[in-house]
């Protein structure tokens, strides 16, 4: 899927704006609100990464299955859930 962002200003309603594209469909954030999205995908491309070598070193370090290791990360999710 290719996402496209653009910079945009509104002459009509006086307000920049930022356009987001993808599959045909159009999402118009006002710049606040498109900081917090792209805050939000980078947080979660750390946290897949972090994710990915936390796997790799369970099996390749610890020795376990891919299988309990994935089992070991929803405890811990489920755990920081619980305490956050």
């Amino acid at each position: 899927m290719k996402i496209e962002v653009e910079s945009f200003y509104d002459a009509g309603r006086r307000q920049p704006l930022v356009l987001v594209t993808w599959d045909g469909r159009l999402m118009e954030l006002t710049p606040a609100e498109a900081q917090v999205h792209a805050i939000n995908v980078l947080n979660a491309a750390s946290d897949a990464e972090t994710i990915r070598y936390a796997i790799e070193f369970f099996e390749k370090e610890l020795g376990i299955s891919l299988r309990e290791a994935c089992g070991m990360l929803a405890k811990l999710n489920k755990f920081r859930q619980a305490v956050q």
